[in-house]
């Protein structure tokens, strides 16, 4: 059987993996897909599905409905992220345990600041930088992620953790870090908040795992 020489393959590859964008463009909405859902203390999975990017892209600037889009996809993945945390982080499985459970119980005024402490932990782990800590107009850990070498479709993704999202930088009426852990914010209780701290866990727990994203 004839084959097609790489020079065609390739950009039929191309064109069916991008939907006919092209990668330049299709990594670009992604981006700026990602960016708008961590601007809103969002993070995308390795398992949220493409439909979900999509949707966010749609969304715009109407945060009531990114919230939607979110909570639900956040929700239909909390299984596959707690199976791939504790599959990918063994020494930490005692406490994204509790972690889930917490959640799954609506006590959520104790899963939060779990999940939070945790995902710091593991970036603090791998990288020496915190990805809450704020250093002017970015996060301590974007200086990092600069310097680590990733590809341009791995930054796209990675771009999450290039801005100060509110989790870092305290936003009215947003769930923060900083608030949380040290007792000034005391209305966090809410299931929305808990799945955006459990999202930047299992986004966290991607970016540094041994098959992750640096």
């Amino acid at each position: 059987m004839a084959t097609k020489p790489l020079h065609r393959v390739q950009p039929e590859t191309e064109r069916i993996l991008t939907g006919g964008q092209g990668w330049p463009s299709f990594t670009a909405g992604h981006e700026r897909a990602i960016r708008r859902a961590s601007a809103h203390n969002w993070f995308v999975q390795p398992e949220t599905p493409i439909g979900v990017i999509v949707d966010i892209e749609e969304c715009r600037d109407d945060v009531n409905r990114l919230n939607a889009v979110m909570t639900e996809a956040t929700r239909e993945l909390l299984a596959e992220i707690s199976d791939r945390m504790a599959q990918d982080y063994s020494d930490r499985s005692h406490i994204l345990q509790e972690v889930f459970a917490l959640h799954r119980e609506g006590r959520y005024l104790a899963s939060i600041p779990l999940s939070l402490a945790t995902a710091e932990g593991i970036g603090l782990g791998e990288t020496r930088k915190s990805i809450f800590n704020v250093r002017g107009p970015r996060p301590e850990i974007a200086p990092w992620i600069d310097n680590a070498g990733v590809q341009r479709h791995e930054l796209a993704f990675l771009s999450a953790l290039l801005e100060n999202h509110p989790m870092a930088k305290p936003k009215a009426g947003y769930l923060s870090r900083h608030g949380v852990l040290h007792g000034r914010q005391l209305d966090y209780g809410s299931e929305i908040f808990s799945l955006q701290a459990i999202s930047l866990l299992g986004f966290v727990g991607w970016v540094f795992s041994d098959d992750g994203l640096t």
